[in-house]
């Protein structure tokens, strides 16, 4: 995609209430202090919220590719590390290679996972995030399908749908677009693109947002997938 991200999103693969950052930060401070990268760990973790946070400040990545985007020799980027330790079940997973700063695979969500996250934040977040809707819009233009199953649980575990979610045999297209369209009329679009431009270098790809142009990008969405 052609906008930057904030923050780095992790889920374990099973439930386990009882896992801390505090297991991985260390091993990930090693590994990018290795590559000669000064790194500082904030950690922000409540034992208490479902979603852990910690913080990894550094001063010297941006420099490596200052082809790109020279910073300031000062400059600290401070990168959100968010850990999942009660994931919902249904997601599906994949050996994805990278090949930047070498060769290696991460394990991640496929799409349609991905894409069912997505759908969920949309849903279940308690503030309006323009990055959701950006991102919302690469993923209809992927046709990218649905992970029904996940979704259904995602939203069992939090979601304004607990009572009236149907069964997963009725759970189709059609009531992901009643309930995306419904939202439509209601988000604040001029501050969706407010909260998107920081995060992208082309901010003309907003100027088509309105009412009517989401609802024409869900339109020919469902009608590819359906």
């Amino acid at each position: 995609m052609d906008r930057f991200s904030e923050d780095l999103d992790f889920c374990l693969r099973e439930p386990d209430p009882g896992y801390s950052l505090d297991d991985i930060i260390e091993p990930i401070s090693n590994e990018l202090e290795s590559w000669g990268l000064k790194v500082e760990v904030v950690d922000r973790s409540k034992s208490e919220l479902m979603v852990q946070k910690a913080f990894t400040k550094e001063s010297s990545f941006g420099a490596q590719l200052s082809l790109i985007h020279p910073p300031h020799k000062d400059q600290k980027f401070l990168i959100k590390l968010g850990l999942d330790v009660n994931p919902a079940a249904g997601a599906t997973v994949v050996n994805t290679l990278c090949e930047f700063p070498t060769d290696f695979y991460v394990v991640t969500h496929d799409l349609p996972s991905m894409f069912s996250g997505k759908l969920h934040a949309i849903h279940c977040r308690p503030y309006e995030k323009g990055r959701d809707w950006y991102d919302l819009i690469e993923y209809f233009s992927r046709k990218t399908e649905i992970n029904y199953p996940y979704l259904r649980a995602m939203l069992l575990q939090n979601g304004p749908f607990t009572k009236t979610i149907p069964a997963i045999s009725n759970f189709t297209v059609d009531w992901i677009v009643d309930k995306i369209d419904k939202k439509i009329k209601q988000v604040n679009i001029e501050s969706l693109k407010r909260d998107t431009a920081p995060f992208i270098e082309d901010e003309s790809r907003m100027e088509l947002w309105n009412a009517d142009y989401f609802t024409a990008k869900l339109g020919k969405w469902a009608q590819a997938v359906s």
